[in-house]
């Protein structure tokens, strides 16, 4: 009996090993009914290395509002082998979209999310996931008189964890686009309404980021009604003083835009933004220098993906991930988009994620190079499929000494003179 246990026990842990060697066993792919209205309008939120996403809405699935996952990136991976961790069934909050989270608390460990849906008085309007205890909580906060609910923001948060919710459009489809600047402390979970002198015109789906040299928040473009608002002007909002400003940009200045993707460049002295409605694959990605606030089309190689928008857009290692969105074909292009832009002077799409890039690979990118092969995403396959091979013959190896105790057990338990058979390499006749 102890024997047969350990077999099994050393069987179990070869199987581990093999799910081990092929990366993280991933429960759950994200699948829509239609290429062309896929999930769009979530919240993509990095903490520790898990990219959380939640809600957002498919039109032809009612449950994606719903729906909870992640993915821990710790680990080069493959994007059209990314599977996610489903946490669906301890999701406690409503059904939403066009919310707002970030990255909170005190020991920078909690997902706060701004539902933004407060005309429903029976579902609180903060939640809290604490990614410790893996527990959803719904918040009790302090001066909620302030609070007017609102969708379609952004939310950005600063050194101190307070969250900054500006704009967006009213829930109570009465006051339409809004431009007030609401502060959530996630620590002491207190609001408070910022300045609004000299604030942005009213408008939703803009981009927003926090640069932490100045601790400034940069507001881009978006939509007010129906017009789409310029790029020729950027709104910067000084989180320490409470005071509005705006910079003129210079450069090749992208098209008047919403629904795209803003985030801070690696060195902290650029915002690189990605997509929104009715823009093209050509004119999707562009990079706004913060020294003199000019804008440039950026070199990059690699497969372009097609644009698209209500999107969401985070830094992890060296790489913009960009995650799901509308208005791409998934025959074409992955739901996860995975550009490189550790080096300031050429970007690249890549299908692969490294977070540890080897020091080749950052020497090797110059911009003379048209058709780059990524020796370390190269290494990084064949890797992948020497384990694959090496876990699967460790699978066999304990499969066949498991058949073969087996078979042995069944022969050493047969009694005298009842079959006939080989034990031990001996012939055994039945005696007359």
């Amino acid at each position: 009996m102890i024997k047969n246990s350990s077999v099994y026990i050393v069987l179990w842990i070869l199987i581990q090993l093999l799910v081990e060697i092929n990366g993280q066993m991933r429960n759950f792919k994200p699948k829509f009914h239609d290429d062309h209205l896929r999930r769009y309008l979530h919240t993509a939120t990095f903490i520790n290395s898990n990219l959380y996403i939640l809600g957002g809405r498919s039109n032809y699935d009612n449950d994606t509002g719903k729906q909870f996952f992640y993915y821990k990136f710790d680990a080069p991976l493959y994007v059209n082998n990314m599977y996610w961790n489903n946490e669906t069934s301890i999701n406690i909050v409503p059904s939403h979209r066009g919310a707002a989270a970030v990255n909170g608390g005190t020991n920078n460990e909690k997902l706060i999310l701004y539902t933004g849906n407060s005309d429903n008085f029976t579902d609180p309007l903060i939640y809290s996931f604490d990614i410790r205890t893996n527990l959803w909580t719904s918040l009790k906060t302090t001066n909620n008189d302030i609070i007017i609910g609102k969708n379609q923001l952004q939310g950005v948060v600063d050194h101190k964890k307070k969250m900054y919710l500006f704009g967006g459009r009213a829930t109570n489809n009465i006051d339409g686009d809004l431009n007030d600047m609401l502060i959530l402390d996630t620590i002491n979970l207190s609001w408070k309404k910022g300045n609004s002198i000299n604030a942005p015109s009213p408008r939703r789906n803009y981009g927003a980021t926090f640069l932490p040299n100045n601790n400034n928040i940069i507001y881009i473009g978006g939509v007010n009604g129906g017009d789409h608002l310029p790029l020729d002007e950027v709104y910067l909002y000084d989180t320490i003083n409470d005071v509005w400003s705006k910079k003129m940009t210079s450069g090749k200045i992208p098209s008047k835009r919403d629904a795209f993707s803003a985030v801070l460049g690696l060195d902290g002295n650029r915002v690189i933004i990605f997509g929104g409605f009715g823009i093209s694959s050509k004119d999707a990605l562009y990079v706004l220098n913060l020294t003199n606030f000019e804008w440039k089309v950026p070199f990059v190689i690699g497969e372009i993906p097609a644009s698209r928008y209500w999107h969401k857009a985070n830094v992890i290692s060296d790489y913009m991930v960009v995650t799901f969105g509308t208005g791409y074909e998934n025959s074409n292009d992955s739901d996860v988009l995975f550009l490189d832009i550790k080096n300031n002077d050429m970007y690249e799409w890549s299908h692969i994620f490294d977070p540890v890039p080897s020091k080749s690979r950052v020497q090797s990118i110059t911009p003379s190079t048209s058709n780059i092969n990524n020796s370390s995403n190269k290494l990084v396959i064949i890797y992948s499929v020497i384990g694959s091979l090496i876990g699967g013959i460790c699978l066999l190896v304990g499969i066949f000494i498991l058949r073969k105790w087996n078979k042995n057990n069944k022969v050493n338990n047969i009694p005298d003179g009842k079959e006939e058979g080989v034990i031990a390499g001996q012939d055994v006749k039945p005696t007359n």
